[in-house]
């Protein structure tokens, strides 16, 4: 009786065509089965795009791997060990690793993407990257011993002076400064800034990058930041923007009515694709659209209160345009009795329900509920687990500020207030106490 046919059965030929349908992880599982797939692991057509982001590697682990990149590898993918901004496992990259990679494929590398990876800026300066990149990705990676005075990308266009994409989302130690270098790169056309939540509020860099360089960029993603109605006023003097991406980090902190109009006065004719998610937005503003941003393709309005019969005119005077507008469900609980609510559900229980943990585990599995935080985006991702975190502490601090009972205490001029009544600290504390402070009752805070 003959034996079974079998995989190994078959010429190096076929069965090198067979792996190159497979990602880099799976070949480095499939070399494990037998000598002979392991023999075919070395050859170069194995490693023209080498994706390593779904194996949990270490550094000398990734150091052997890199040996087989050769002059006509086009792209380099890892993922390193950093989760919410804090390492879980040693570096995965080293300079030898950076510099070898380098070396080997220096002239051919367009696609080179560090994920989640910790970076130390003093060994691993950005002029290890090769100058022929394309696109390049630090998205989630966290940088330590930043130089002072001045930015970790200052010479990224001498080092990188091709790049035309760049992905820095959820790098939460990127401000506003660094525009400035990035405004440097002069093939640079799209840029993802997505919760780096540092970034916002200084209206000089922001102009003065977008008035002096960014002069082919046409694809901005700032959502998830703190970025406000002067940054976008400094986005609207770049000359070729076509796609611009707007969330506030706080519901209601932008200003959709002033975004419409800065873009319509500055680029509305070349705009194709807009977002303004969670933003504060009138109707008269949404009749004004069509006027002002004709060429519109797609639009996402999610979270900004638009009603359902103005979306629909909206299609209608921008039949090319795909509108979006997925609002969430009301909270219950947005009342004056909420915070009350939410610390009856975090306190412990002594006892678990039947078919599910107690109500304290249950509140923090649940996501955030506030309008427009659990829709679906206009592209990939959902929101991080740390921005949904951030995003309910400051819901929270918000509605204790005004929550009957909650004592506020102003340390600038000494004065506390309990119920909205107003009572002098200095009065409340030491001997001479007097009865009627204020409407508190005249107890001590």
């Amino acid at each position: 009786m003959s034996p079974e046919p079998s995989l190994v059965d078959l010429p190096d030929e076929l069965l090198l065509q067979v792996m190159s349908h497979l990602t880099t992880s799976d070949i480095l599982l499939l070399a494990r089965t037998c000598r002979r797939l392991c023999g075919l692991l070395s050859d170069r057509s194995l490693w023209y795009e080498v994706d390593l982001r779904q194996s949990r590697l270490r550094a000398r682990q990734l150091a052997r791997l890199l040996r087989h990149l050769h002059n006509e590898t086009r792209r380099v993918c890892v993922a390193g060990h950093v989760e919410r901004g804090r390492p879980v496992r040693p570096p995965l990259l080293t300079a030898r690793i950076l510099t070898d990679i380098k070396a080997r494929c220096e002239s051919s590398l367009v696609d080179l993407r560090l994920e989640r990876c910790l970076l130390n800026a003093t060994e691993l300066p950005l002029e290890l990257l090769p100058k022929s990149l394309l696109y390049l990705s630090l998205r989630g990676s966290e940088v330590t011993h930043r130089p002072a005075g001045r930015s970790y990308f200052s010479r990224l266009w001498e080092f990188a002076p091709r790049l035309t994409e760049l992905d820095l989302s959820e790098c939460g130690w990127i401000d506003s400064h660094a525009l400035l270098p990035l405004s440097k790169l002069a093939s640079l056309q799209r840029l993802s800034l997505r919760h780096c939540r540092r970034l916002g509020g200084e209206i000089a860099y922001s102009s003065i990058s977008c008035m002096l360089g960014f002069r082919e960029l046409r694809a901005l993603d700032v959502r998830r930041t703190q970025v406000a109605d002067c940054d976008v006023s400094g986005f609207c003097q770049l000359p070729r923007l076509t796609e611009l991406l707007l969330e506030p980090r706080r519901h209601g902190y932008l200003d959709g009515d002033t975004a419409i109009s800065s873009l319509g006065a500055h680029c509305g004719a070349q705009l194709r694709r807009l977002a303004l998610r969670r933003t504060r937005l009138r109707e008269q503003s949404v009749e004004r659209l069509p006027q002002l941003l004709p060429n519109l393709e797609q639009l996402d309005l999610t979270g900004c209160g638009v009603s359902s019969e103005r979306l629909g005119w909206l299609a209608d005077q921008l039949p090319g345009c795909a509108v979006s507008c997925h609002e969430s469900k009301p909270d219950p609980e947005s009342g004056p009795g909420a915070v009350a609510s939410r610390r009856r559900r975090r306190s412990p229980s002594p006892s678990a329900d039947a078919d599910g943990p107690p109500a304290a585990k249950r509140r923090r599995l649940q996501r955030c509920q506030c309008a427009g935080c659990e829709d679906g985006e206009m592209e990939d991702g959902e929101d991080s687990p740390q921005e949904d975190e951030e995003h309910e502490e400051d819901t929270l601090d918000e509605e204790l500020e005004n929550q009957p009972g909650v004592i506020v205490v102003n340390l600038f001029d000494g004065r506390w207030r309990i119920n909205g009544a107003q009572a002098n600290a200095e009065n409340a504390v030491g001997g001479g106490r007097e009865a009627g402070n204020g409407e508190a009752g005249g107890k001590e805070p």
